[in-house]
């Protein structure tokens, strides 16, 4: 881990490193207390093992929770499936597309990019919360997937990050009043523990489904593997109509690779003409040309860099990595089409 001083924002001790980013904890876990909208104090306890795995849980208790506790919300996350957590339990909420976990975040790999395209601005301070230096940046909102625009002055998120780009502290102001603030009170980068899955309530029978992509049929040829990561088995995603569950609402094949704690997906998918797995005003986005693909977008989100490729007709490929964009986009533009 990259220590950082009292003094030395976190964005200028990425300008002048490798462009790669900080070094990535394989795991954490953060307590912190929590209050919203002035209400009693809640605790929220975020372990992540990284890079697929997490657990997002929510205490009411009166101190920090302890091990004997019952959540009463939140969210586990595994390589290929998600579930939810209430006061009844875990429930199989259905597949998802290996990647980042819930609760997980790649601000500090991303708050250069960030800055530049004005998702985030450095308000400028410091801060020690539970035992650790960190740097104020302000956001829109709490971010979460796509990082929007800054707003006006009446409507902002105040995050503490540190450098191993744990957030530590949060306010947040909607219409000129704080309706969340958070902070650390403790943060450990030892191994943790994610709760067993094995006892959740199965899934609905219209729930999306990954299976092993044994013949990898795509529109997309079968991208290499990024220079220093290991694949892992490509997967087939499908998501069935609610309305009409013998019909696909959409269908991809991911392809992933893994460093370490670092993950880079390549998914090609198919849905219905007109509809995307993006919206493309969800975030500020700047136009990529790849040679195998064509024109492209590149977008920041908060668990990483995004390429979203819209090959028209229900087509689309998105490559999505812990990375900063312009290597996310360096790779990309290896990929190809499959020889019809």
């Amino acid at each position: 881990m990259i220590g950082l001083g009292i003094g030395v924002p976190l964005s200028r001790s990425l300008a002048g490193g490798s462009g790669t980013g900080p070094a990535r904890p394989a795991a954490y876990r953060v307590v912190y207390e929590e209050s919203l909208n002035g209400s009693p104090a809640r605790w929220e306890v975020l372990s992540v093992r990284r890079p697929f795995e997490s657990a997002d849980l929510v205490y009411t208790t009166a101190g920090p929770p302890s091990p004997s506790d019952r959540p009463t919300s939140g969210s586990v996350s595994t390589e290929q499936r998600l579930y939810d957590v209430d006061a009844s339990g875990l429930h199989d909420v259905g597949g998802r597309q290996p990647g980042p976990p819930s609760g997980d975040q790649d601000l500090a790999g991303q708050l250069p990019e960030m800055l530049h395209r004005g998702l985030a601005s450095d308000r400028g301070s410091d801060r020690r919360v539970a035992g650790r230096s960190c740097h104020v940046y302000r956001f829109l909102e709490p971010p979460v997937g796509p990082v929007r625009h800054l707003g006006g002055p009446t409507e902002h998120d105040e995050l503490c990050i540190d450098a191993a780009g744990l957030v530590l502290s949060e306010t947040w102001t909607l219409d000129g009043r704080v309706v969340t603030q958070r902070s650390a009170t403790s943060v450990s980068l030892a191994a943790v523990a994610i709760p067993p899955v094995s006892g959740a309530s199965p899934t609905a029978g219209n729930a999306s489904l990954v299976s092993p992509a044994t013949d990898q049929r795509s529109f997309l040829a079968p991208p290499a593997p990024v220079p220093g990561y290991h694949a892992v088995p490509p997967v087939r995603f499908t998501l069935p109509d609610p309305l009409h569950p013998s019909s696909l609402t959409a269908a991809s094949v991911v392809w992933t690779f893994v460093k370490g704690a670092d993950v880079v997906t390549v998914e090609a998918g198919n849905e219905r003409p007109g509809q995307l797995p993006w919206q493309p005003d969800d975030t500020v986005t700047e136009p990529v040309s790849l040679a195998g693909l064509g024109p492209a977008r590149s977008a920041i989100r908060s668990d990483g860099a995004e390429i979203r490729v819209d090959l028209e007709g229900g087509s689309w490929v998105r490559v999505r990595g812990t990375m900063p964009a312009s290597a996310l986009a360096d790779y990309a533009n290896g990929l190809r089409l499959a020889a019809r």
